[in-house]
Order: C-alpha cells, then structure tokens, then sequence
C-alpha cells in the first residue's frame, strides 16, 4: 500500500527546512517524533527528491482493527516544500494476529516503494 501525506509545517515568512535542520531530525530522540506511537524504529537517513532536503524512515508497527491485529512494516519518505511537509509512505502487512503473512515483508516492495517515491513531481517547481 502506497499512502501519500501532506502537513503544513509552522514557518515564520521566509523560514524554510534545510538539509541542516533534516540533519537534526535524523537524531534518535527526534525521528521518534515521526513514528507513530507503538512503532519500533529500525532505521533513516536523509534524501532529496525534487531537489529538496529531507530524510526516510524504517519503522514496524502493530495496529488493531475491527477484530485483527496487523503486522505492518514501513518505509516512510518525507520532504519538505515551502511551508509543506510531504510524506510517502510504502506499508506492507507482515502478520494477521500473530500469524506470518506471506509476502515477502518489505524487502520485497523496498526497490518498488523507492521507484515510486522517486516519481513523484511537485508541478508547481516548473512554472
């Protein structure tokens, strides 16, 4: 599953994110804040896309739903474009209450979710 977020970011005018401030937030204490809460972090780094800064994230994390509880890992890309925060975010079942799904976990869809996340273009950079 392929899932695509957009946040406006509190900027002051003429303030924006920097490769600087992305490498902050690789620091452990502050990529925690972009986990949900009961994620365990595995691994980041920093990216550009689009020519803007930002970082990936490696996380797994277990949610309950109507009568199930899922194993999900995922892979989550997030730049920043103005006053805008965008995440990519590539997720893949691993379990269903306990139980291995069979799909071959993230490594699997890891290339493909990268593709994807690369083919994104924000329009408004060409005008």
């Amino acid at each position: 599953m392929l899932l695509i977020l957009i946040k406006e970011v509190p900027l002051q005018a003429g303030e924006k994110i920097t490769e600087k401030d992305v490498l902050e937030i690789l620091n452990p204490k502050d990529i925690q804040d972009f986990i949900p809460d009961g994620g365990v972090y595995i691994n980041s780094g920093k990216l550009t896309l689009e020519n803007l800064p930002g970082f990936w994230v490696h996380f797994k994390l277990n949610m309950s739903r109507v009568r199930n509880t899922v194993g999900m890992e995922t892979i989550m890309y997030t730049i920043f474009y103005k006053n805008k925060m965008i995440q990519i975010q590539g997720q893949v079942m691993t379990s269903i209450n306990g139980e291995p799904a069979e799909r071959g976990g993230l490594k699997k869809y890891e290339k493909l979710f990268d593709l994807m996340a690369n083919s994104f273009v924000i329009s408004n950079m060409y005008k």
